[in-house]
């Protein structure tokens, strides 16, 4: 059954939505230069493990009545049909059940419907190209103060609770990004580290998934993406003499693996 997901109280004009976000901006303006920490505010991951657990307790349910085929929803049927439909090829079929095959097309369809409603509520306040709206909306980065000029703008989500993100040049999301608990001395030593070289987290962390003997599919990206990103962990490595595992751990707790946009 379709749901219903939460939506403004109200509809926010053009004019009301130029100011809203005039005000918006200026306070994490101020926020930058008097109370950085301010730019970065994420709750622990394990604050939700348990409504995770329970997500991927019915998905893992539904994948096995899948499998035993005693699922009599539609949506059910029309799954293991699919894979009955479009076996494995040679030995590798013998490896993957039906259950597991089942599993990972309803967590490929968790993952997706996640992504548009983490678009849908992007668009709360602001509707349409969200970089094209907020280069128009403020010329200057709101970290750092500087015009973008003709750089690209990169917006970068103080909070991720529905308020809309900030326009911020590459050096300023930097910044944002660097915002960590001053009692958190492997976040401060990653962070010191990091500032001598221009790497993205992003970037770091595929490295050590790599450095890690894991797969990554790294296929959307310039050719010598998986060797500028394996170069990069092992740097980090060495200047922190941190294992490549923990330094993973890490960017993965304080979710520094957003887009840019």
């Amino acid at each position: 059954m379709p749901f219903d997901p939460p939506k403004p109280a109200a509809k926010i004009t053009a004019d009301n939505r130029q100011q809203l976000l005039s005000e918006y901006f200026e306070h994490y303006s101020k926020m930058a230069k008097t109370n950085p920490s301010d730019l970065r505010r994420k709750l622990p991951r394990s604050v939700f493990q348990p409504f995770l657990d329970e997500i991927g307790a019915h998905v893992a349910k539904l994948a096995k009545e899948i499998a035993e085929g005693n699922v009599d929803e539609s949506h059910g049927t029309a799954v293991k049909q699919f894979l009955e439909q479009n076996p494995v090829p040679g030995q590798i079929g013998k490896h993957l059940t039906m259950e597991m095959r089942a599993y990972a097309l309803l967590v490929r369809a968790v993952l997706q419907w996640a992504v548009g409603q983490s678009l849908s509520i992007d668009r709360w306040v602001i509707s349409g190209n969200a970089r094209k709206f907020l280069r128009t909306s403020s010329p200057n980065c709101i970290v750092t103060g500087a015009p973008f000029g003709t750089d690209d703008i990169e917006l970068h989500h103080p909070v991720r609770d529905g308020r809309p993100p900030l326009p911020v040049s590459k050096i300023g999301h930097k910044i944002a990004d660097d915002v960590f608990d001053p009692q958190d001395t492997v976040g401060k030593l990653l962070v010191s580290v990091r500032r001598k070289r221009s790497n993205s987290w992003r970037l770091i962390w595929q490295g050590c998934v790599l450095e890690s003997g894991e797969f990554l599919d790294l296929s959307e990206y310039a050719v010598g993406r998986s060797k500028s990103a394996a170069a990069a962990a092992r740097w980090f490595a060495r200047e922190t003499e941190l294992p490549v595992e923990e330094i993973r751990k890490w960017i993965e707790e304080n979710e520094l693996l957003e887009p840019t946009s």
